[in-house]
């Protein structure tokens, strides 16, 4: 018996086994365009990210040179020599992005004079991540007198002699190390601490130290060949002369006072109005605590035996303090310092040393100069036109422009 034939039995397949194989391809298909979709929008993503976290990189390193140029005096308190550099650490953005700042200041040859013209590499990367890098270069142009203080515990045009009174004496010195005055306490300061060098001087190699005599800061000595006469006199802002117009109390000649600078009080009232009282800083909460006159001496000044004062000391001639005199704020001499043990000052020194600096000074026989921005600060507060950060060294952005790779 023979059984007839169809179609559908001389396939080799049946008509399920064709289906499965087209819908496998379609899905196949299908998979490929939407993997080869996804990828190419992730990266798509990607670029737009960097190009994002770029942009953000670049106007990070823009803000972060700018914000190093506006806070000048407190970022760059001085100048690095000729060559050298000096490095504004990692400091943060709003926005989470931080920046480095590097200062370059260019060498010069033998024979030719230094210009106060610097580059500012400033780096800036975004936040986390931290995959976007970017940097630019600023040339800053910087005022060569636009500073009244400060730019080290002691700015000297002179030559500089420290000294102790017997060998590996720890207390005759000057320090660069930012501190608040021991009888202020807690008490709060204008202005965040910065430590600077010790000492600045046109001549590194006029600074002497002997017989356990130290000087530290940061660092310990800076030498600045651009430092003149005209750094004595001339601030910016203001200038010695007119300082000393303001004074509060003058000496109209060579002046010696013993034992006789003290505060002066009748019950809760300062009396402001003697010669000898400069203020009270050992006893800050006292009637004469904030009075901070500026005084100015039109010759010399000899400080001797027990003694206080705070303020602004102007001295047009030479200036001694011996014995335990204490002074808290700024000196500003024109003839050379001798400040001999256990005599302090606390805040800022600037000495000419007399024209061309000629006139050598010492910090002899336990005598201390420390560095103190808030000392300074309160002897700058509410005087016209040097409130706190005013009188800073000028520096004016001239042009920018980016590193690329």
């Amino acid at each position: 018996m023979t059984s007839r034939a169809t179609l559908r039995d001389c396939l080799p397949y049946g008509e399920d086994g064709f289906v499965l194989p087209v819908a496998l391809l379609v899905l196949v298909v299908l998979t490929m365009v939407s993997v080869t979709g996804l990828y190419t929008a992730r990266s798509d993503y990607r670029a737009a990210e960097a190009t994002r976290q770029a942009a953000v990189a670049l106007a990070a390193a823009d803000a972060g040179a700018a914000r190093t140029v506006a806070l000048w005096a407190q970022a760059v308190p001085a100048l690095p020599v000729p060559g050298d550099s000096v490095v504004v650490d990692w400091q943060d953005l709003p926005d989470g992005s931080r920046y480095r700042s590097v200062v370059r200041r260019a060498p010069v040859g033998a024979g030719e004079t230094p210009v106060n013209r610097v580059l500012v590499h400033t780096t800036a990367v975004v936040r986390p991540p931290w995959s976007a890098r970017r940097t630019v270069v600023t040339v800053v142009e910087v005022s060569g007198s636009g500073s009244l203080c400060c730019e080290a515990a002691v700015k000297v045009q002179s030559g500089l002699r420290i000294s102790g009174a017997r060998r590996l004496d720890p207390n005759s010195g000057v320090s660069g190390t930012d501190v608040v005055p021991p009888a202020w306490g807690a008490a709060p300061c204008p202005g965040a601490p910065a430590d600077l060098p010790g000492v600045v001087t046109s001549d590194a190699t006029a600074i002497e130290t002997r017989r356990g005599g130290v000087v530290t800061g940061s660092p310990p000595i800076q030498e600045d060949t651009t430092v003149a006469d005209a750094d004595f006199t001339d601030f910016g802002s203001t200038t010695y002369a007119a300082l000393a117009g303001m004074a509060d109390v003058t000496f109209t000649r060579d002046t010696r006072l013993r034992d006789r600078v003290r505060p002066v009080a009748f019950g809760s009232m300062c009396i402001t109005w003697s010669n000898t009282n400069w203020g009270s800083p050992t006893d800050p909460d006292g009637p004469c605590g904030d009075y901070a006159p500026i005084v100015h001496v039109a010759g010399d000044l000899t400080l001797q035996g027990r003694g206080e004062g705070q303020g602004i000391l102007l001295v047009d001639g030479d200036l001694l303090i011996d014995d335990e005199f204490e002074y808290y704020g700024l000196v500003i001499v024109q003839g050379r310092l001798r400040l001999t043990g256990p005599g302090r000052i606390f805040g800022g020194v600037l000495v000419r040393g007399g024209a061309g600096g000629g006139s050598r000074s010492e910090v002899t026989s336990g005598g201390r100069i420390e560095y103190s921005s808030c000392a300074v600060l309160r002897a700058l507060e509410g005087i016209p036109g040097l409130t706190p950060g005013a009188g800073a060294a000028a520096a004016t952005e001239r042009s920018w422009f980016e590193v690329v790779g």
